[in-house]
């Protein structure tokens, strides 16, 4: 598919749509779930948005917006809205093509639905997209930060326990999503790939909730740092190989890209320990197992066990766990890592 002139700018522009009615789930006092009403006709709002940390502010922002939601697409202007739907009302739009057209963008969600976890998703969802990043995405993703959020249906008791959360990346260079949907097939990720389509909508909103129903989930979204920064260096050509899988509670050891080196290693050795010790009480034990699962990528080759564990120790030491902790958690991390010859 032929670039836009948007191919190598360093920033995306984001369509923002908006609707009178609600563009999100609601929970009912009958134990059911009301679907988000069909929308016909859409406001927009374009976004620039420079950097993953914007990004998350956007998508937190929109969390409390239930009649808003974003598009991938690049709205072709007003003139091409009177061309293909000359009777649409005043700046309002539908989500056709000719209306709007692919575009490369930085930002990628991956849409999990029902994913089998070792992890109650409902007590504690990060963890639950922490397995499911390990288990399903190539280790690229598995080293970079990431914006989660349950979908609007998670938790409900209708519902199973498996996943259903929607997980935002940035990409370091901007991919359209022809070349989203090609790549993720090719590599048989457990994503949805129907989402890689310009005027498929990306719903942003919490579910609302009828009076007197309470929301059985503590949390409904969260960024993990990445150990190595924010940005996710992927190649979309034909020969790319299929990804492959782990039985769950393992994370294989996978090529790592050749740009990461004992310095890279040393840094995100540097902002783990820095994350733990800054952790509160009540989460330090999984955090430090968390950090330390990450790291294990940069074993052996470009970290030594003996250092992880001794940086890592102190910095939970640092963050008031107790020797007898440290020690469990520790070892019961480093136990985990699989090393391919």
């Amino acid at each position: 598919m032929p670039r836009t002139e948007n191919q190598n700018e360093s920033y995306d522009r984001i369509c923002v749509l908006s609707h009178s009615r609600l563009l999100t789930k609601k929970w009912l006092s009958d134990g059911t779930i009301e679907g988000a009403p069909k929308a016909k006709y859409f406001g927009i709002n374009i976004l620039s948005v420079r950097s993953f940390e914007m990004l998350v502010r956007l998508l937190q922002r929109l969390q409390t917006r239930p009649c808003s939601a974003i598009l991938r697409g690049m709205f072709c202007g007003w003139d091409n809205v009177q061309t293909f739907d000359p009777s649409a009302p005043p700046k309002r739009i539908r989500r056709t093509l000719g209306i709007f057209t692919d575009q490369p963008l930085h930002a990628v969600m991956f849409d999990v639905d029902d994913f089998e976890t070792t992890i109650d998703p409902t007590v504690n969802p990060q963890a639950a997209c922490e397995e499911f990043a390990r288990r399903c995405l190539p280790p690229e993703f598995q080293i970079a930060s990431y914006f989660w959020r349950l979908s609007s249906s998670a938790g409900h008791p209708s519902k199973d326990r498996k996943l259903r959360a929607h997980i935002w990346f940035w990409l370091k260079n901007p991919a359209t999503s022809g070349e989203l949907k090609s790549w993720a097939r090719r590599l048989k990720l457990q994503v949805d790939t129907k989402l890689f389509n310009p005027v498929q909508i990306h719903f942003t909103a919490n579910p609302l909730f009828e009076s007197g129903v309470v929301d059985p989930v503590p949390c409904r979204s969260g960024v993990v740092c990445g150990i190595v920064g924010d940005e996710v260096e992927i190649v979309i050509t034909p020969a790319q190989s299929s990804a492959s899988r782990l039985p769950q509670g393992f994370l294989k050891l996978r090529a790592l890209p050749s740009q990461l080196t004992r310095s890279d290693a040393l840094r995100a050795l540097k902002r783990a320990a820095r994350i733990v010790a800054q952790t509160p009480k009540g989460e330090r034990n999984h955090q430090l197992y968390l950090q330390i699962r990450r790291l294990n990528h940069f074993l052996p080759d470009r970290l030594l066990i003996e250092e992880v564990a001794r940086k890592m120790s102190h910095a939970a030491s640092v963050a008031g766990l107790s020797q007898t902790e440290i020690i469990a958690t520790v070892v019961s991390a480093l136990s985990k890592v699989v090393i391919n010859d």
